[in-house]
């Protein structure tokens, strides 16, 4: 009997390589996709699956919810048959897609050039020896070596096309990735070639094969699984869910849907809640107008009409802003690998098939969690979360996340020597910020959280206007950032009372010495700045005494301030967040 580890990447460059969060979710899941159909492959061919383990209930749903690689226990080599399967399936998604959309001639030969080689798999056979934690620790190493050679496939796209006047060009870099060159194509003739959905998905902007192929993904899914093209919200979505709630109540609810499904050629949708916020923004709209046909124009216009009443019963949303939380299971390769300080207990195979159902049921009740308004999970496999939702509903969910990574381990395996702890990183950005940028900024945030310490949270601020703000918080600390919220919120706490702390500590240290005196500050600054009661001063003074003894830099507390005034000005008053 021998350990089977199998892997492929590249995994963050193609997530990364995002320009709208449905570019994120389609990517994310393209990767589970390809692992799903493999292990379903390693099971048929024999093998016993120890990691994941994902309940039978949830395979078949659109979900992100296995990683790039799987552990198994199989009879002889089975790496060559999982190779061959796993180029049989990457090539049956890119080929589906060029023909779909009736890629033909020398720009197919392009489009398989960028496609074929894109991914790189790795696999290793371990035999399965007396110690099951040696043996898979020397499986670890075999593969690492492996991943630590790739071979080089040349890309030699020297494609080009003639514009109207006759004058060859060479294209671009892909607007996606610029990884690759786009396609040597007219881009606009391209796209005025296609049906009206691949349009809306392909996109304006001239991308290469591989990102062409994410776009247009969903639409594979759909045929292959006989069921409705998976859908992911907008940014605006997010930031604009108050509104979509609101939404369902306005009297001219059923005229707006109505006209929106005239105008995205859509006879399904019934639910208000399903239109993408875009077309509740009279700005959003009046771009869409502009390159609409005639007839368009005259829905648009319609439609305009109609978001005038909108806002004559609701508010236009003030704060466009929305939340992206990137969290995984801290010291991941302590806990399956020889060491065994932190489990207590030696790495067994039942060891690893337990953590693996405890980490998968961790996912599952992460993704119940979502209801593709207020919030959405991007990716939920084995210890690894990434979500996206409306601001007010990022630091209860990862609170949640946290004590429920801890909990299903604890449960399911007894007798830990330490308890599993997690880490995470929250950014809040505005819709129209780059998302590259915002996905670079969530990874620095959880990285920081690691870097400080592990089982710890790091909260960003990207505001459109001023610096940003990051503050790394113990997850206990979480109290006195929701406690400040809540004061801002209920305007007991001045909206100038951060820049009065600012004034009055600068040049003052954060050690033991100073702490008295940085207290005394803080307990004036409260009473010229708030209007809380004696009772609430002094309570919120011993969750800041707490959080400064932890701390070495004032501008930590200054930086809970900051944020917890922005947070406190989201749209929704969740009283998740409240004292």
């Amino acid at each position: 009997m021998n350990l089977l580890i199998f892997t492929f990447s590249p995994v963050q460059g193609f997530i990364q390589s995002s320009r709208k969060l449905r570019d994120l979710f389609s990517s994310s899941y393209l990767l589970s996709y390809i692992t799903q159909r493999l292990v379903e492959h390693a099971k048929e061919c024999g093998a016993s699956i120890i990691y994941p383990v994902v309940p039978e209930e949830s395979s078949n749903k659109l979900t992100a919810n296995y990683p790039n690689r799987f552990v198994a226990k199989v009879e002889g080599d089975m790496c060559g048959k999982l190779e061959e399967k796993f180029k049989e399936i990457w090539k049956e998604i890119y080929t589906f897609v060029a023909n779909e959309l009736g890629i033909e001639g020398k720009l197919r030969e392009q489009f398989y050039i960028h496609a074929k080689h894109y991914f790189k798999y790795f696999c290793h056979i371990q035999p399965i020896g007396d110690d099951y934690g040696e043996t898979y620790d020397l499986a670890e190493r075999h593969l690492g070596a492996k991943k630590s050679f790739r071979p080089y496939y040349g890309l030699q796209d020297g494609y080009t096309y003639n514009s109207k006047e006759g004058k060859e060009i060479y294209p671009n870099g892909c607007y996606l990735c610029g990884e690759y060159p786009a396609l040597a194509v007219d881009w606009k003739e391209f796209i005025d070639s296609l049906k009206k959905a691949y349009r809306i998905a392909v996109g304006d902007k001239p991308i290469c094969g591989v990102c062409l192929t994410k776009r247009l993904f969903p639409f594979y899914i759909k045929h292959k699984l006989r069921t409705k093209i998976p859908a992911f919200p907008s940014t605006k979505d997010f930031a604009w869910a108050e509104l979509k709630e609101k939404v369902q109540e306005a009297p001219n609810k059923d005229r707006i849907l109505h006209l929106v499904n005239l105008i995205e050629e859509n006879t399904d949708r019934t639910d208000i809640k399903k239109v993408i916020a875009d077309y509740f923004d009279p700005e959003e709209v009046k771009d869409m107008m502009a390159n609409a046909t005639a007839e368009e124009k005259e829905l648009f216009n319609d439609l305009t009409n109609e978001l005038e009443k909108l806002y004559d019963y609701f508010d236009k949303p003030k704060n466009s802003y929305y939340a992206i939380l990137m969290a995984d299971g801290d010291n991941m390769g302590k806990w399956l690998g020889r060491d065994n300080s932190l489990r207590g207990v030696d790495l067994t195979e039942g060891f690893h098939s337990k953590f693996s159902r405890a980490v998968s049921s961790f996912a599952q009740s992460v993704k119940k969690q979502e209801d593709n308004l207020w919030l959405s999970v991007v990716y939920a496999g084995g210890d690894d979360v990434l979500a996206v939702m409306h601001p007010s509903k990022a630091l209860g969910f990862a609170d949640y996340a946290r004590e429920e990574y801890s909990k299903l381990i604890t449960n399911e395996l007894n007798n830990l020597a330490n308890k599993p702890t997690m880490s995470a990183g929250i950014v809040v950005a505005h819709e129209k910020e780059n998302l590259s940028f915002v996905l670079d900024a969530v990874r620095r945030a959880e990285k920081l959280a690691k870097d400080s310490g592990r089982n710890r949270i790091c909260v960003s601020v990207i505001k459109r206007s001023g610096s940003p703000r990051e503050l790394v918080l113990r997850w206990e600390e979480l109290e006195t950032l929701n406690r400040l919220i809540y004061y801002f919120r209920k305007n007991k706490l001045s909206s100038t009372l951060a820049y009065a702390l600012e004034k009055e500590l600068g040049g003052l240290d954060c050690n033991d010495e100073f702490l008295p005196l940085n207290l005394t500050l803080i307990r004036r600054a409260l009473r010229r700045k708030s209007t809380l009661s004696r009772e609430e001063v002094n309570e919120l003074m011993k969750l800041l005494e707490n959080f400064l003894s932890e701390r070495d830099d004032l501008k930590d507390l200054l930086n809970i301030f900051y944020i917890a005034r922005f947070m406190s000005q989201m749209e929704e008053a969740n009283e998740a967040v409240s004292a």
